[in-house]
C-alpha cells in the first residue's frame, strides 16, 4: 500500500499543507506556522503515499476545506491533520468507484484515530459542509492551477522549504 519516495507528492503536500496553513493557522507566529506546516506536510504526505489514490482527490479534499473556511470564517480547527483527512476520505468517496473502508483509513493513518474518530471526523464535515461536496470538473482544474502557481512558490521562497 506505501509507494516509494516520490518528490512530485512530497510537492503537492507541501502545496496542501501550506494552503492549509494560510486557512487555519493564521494565529500562529511565523515560527509556530513554519513548525506546524512542516508536521502537516508530513502528514498530507504519508496519506499520499500511503494510499496511492489520484491527484484529483488532493485537490478536492483543499477545495472542500475551503468551502468550510467560506462558510465559517471565523472558525478555528482544532488539528488540520483531522481536518485534512476528513477531507481527503470524503473527496476519495467522491471521486472514486472504489474506496477505502473506516478500518482501511484507521490503517493509513498508522491506527492514529479510532474507528469512531474517523466517522465522526467525516460526519462532521459533511453536516458543517451541509452535504455540499461536488465541484465542477472546470472549477477544479482552475482551482488545481491557481494553488500549484501560488503556493508552490509561496512554500519554497516564504516557509523554509527546499525544493
Amino acid at each position: 500500500m506505501y509507494r516509494a519516495y516520490d518528490p512530485s507528492l512530497y510537492s503537492l503536500s507541501k502545496v496542501g499543507a501550506c494552503f492549509m496553513m494560510v486557512l487555519f493557522g493564521r494565529s500562529l507566529s511565523p515560527s509556530q506556522f513554519a513548525r506546524s506546516t512542516l508536521r502537516l506536510c508530513g502528514f498530507v504526505t504519508f496519506i499520499l503515499r500511503s494510499t496511492n489514490l489520484e491527484e484529483v482527490v488532493l485537490f478536492l479534499a483543499l477545495h472542500l476545506l475551503l468551502r468550510l473556511r467560506w462558510r465559517y470564517p471565523s472558525h478555528t480547527v482544532d488539528s488540520c491533520q483531522r481536518a485534512f483527512l476528513a477531507a481527503y476520505m470524503l473527496s476519495s468517496k467522491v471521486l472514486l468507484d472504489h474506496c477505502y473502508s473506516t478500518k482501511a483509513w484507521r490503517r493509513v493513518t498508522g491506527d492514529m484515530y479510532s474507528l469512531q474518530d474517523i466517522n465522526d471526523m467525516e460526519r462532521a464535515l459533511c453536516s458543517l459542509l451541509e452535504w455540499d461536496i461536488n465541484v465542477r470538473a472546470t472549477t477544479m482544474t482552475s482551482f488545481r492551477e491557481a494553488l500549484l502557481r501560488e503556493f508552490g512558490t509561496l512554500c519554497v521562497k516564504n516557509r523554509g522549504f527546499h525544493t
